[in-house]
């Protein structure tokens, strides 16, 4: 065995002559070899850089806490008061018909000859105007003169002018339309409103219908039911009372 180890080691002595390897000692060694040759610079790892984009932590904002809103007080009801509601005192204090109302206002207000009781005033006793029915030729409307069953036109009622024992039919009652010495006689206002004189017998009396040279009662004059021509005297408008089929008469009032 010994001698084969032997010739095999004399065998490879030529093979390791060729390629440098020889008994002798190396000079370096393999560790010296290596630190002794280039080294290739050493690569700092490197960090990703931070985005734009991205907050630190760090600096991030701060936010304070919303403010504290104290809580609202509680509603303080009121008690329900009931709006006020302006009443006409023809309507509530003399019984009128507000249709009735309204057209006797307008010619209050539109008549500056005459000095009527203020509207504030009216009361049961003396100033609430009453209302006589319309001065008609129709005889089939329920407040007209003309109509005998009606309250305006029967010869039974204290309010028609056609009663010659009522107060504004009597010959003798200074309130009547049948007295030709007549101071206080009915009333009589257009369905628009205009003041139409007084219905009244008495000549002489400016405001009186039967006065041929007053305004009311002039056959020329535009606010005279004497007039054939004129809104309140032709026998073909809505509004004389001279007109058989007409539906607005004029109104009668009395004090």
């Amino acid at each position: 065995m010994k001698n084969f180890l032997l010739i095999f080691a004399l065998s490879l002595s030529p093979a390791m002559a060729q390629f440098g390897w020889n008994d002798e000692p190396a000079t370096d060694s393999v560790l010296d070899q290596f630190n002794t040759s280039p080294r290739t610079p050493a690569i700092e790892p490197t960090l990703p850089s931070a985005s734009p984009h991205a907050v630190s932590l760090r600096s991030a904002p701060t936010f304070d806490p919303p403010p504290v809103t104290p809580p609202a007080a509680a509603p303080v009801f009121q008690p329900f008061v009931a709006p006020v509601v302006d009443v006409d005192p023809l309507v509530e204090q003399c019984d009128l018909e507000p249709e009735v109302a309204q057209v006797y206002r307008a010619a209050v207000l539109s008549d500056s000859t005459r000095d009527p009781q203020p509207a504030t005033s009216y009361g049961r006793d003396a100033a609430c105007p009453q209302y006589l029915g319309r001065l008609s030729a129709n005889p089939y409307a329920s407040d007209s003169t003309a109509n005998p069953y009606s309250s305006a036109g029967s010869p039974y009622s204290a309010k028609s002018v056609n009663n010659p024992f009522g107060p504004y039919g009597s010959p003798y009652s200074s309130t009547s339309a049948r007295n030709p010495y007549a101071t206080d006689a009915p009333k009589i206002v257009a369905q628009d409103g205009t003041y139409l004189g007084e219905l009244s017998d008495n000549p002489y009396d400016p405001d009186s219908v039967a006065n041929p040279y007053g305004r009311y009662g002039s056959p020329y004059s535009s606010t005279s039911i004497n007039n054939p021509y004129s809104t309140y005297g032709s026998r073909f408008s809505s509004q004389s009372p001279n007109n058989p089929y007409a539906t607005q008469a004029p109104l009668l009032f009395g004090d």
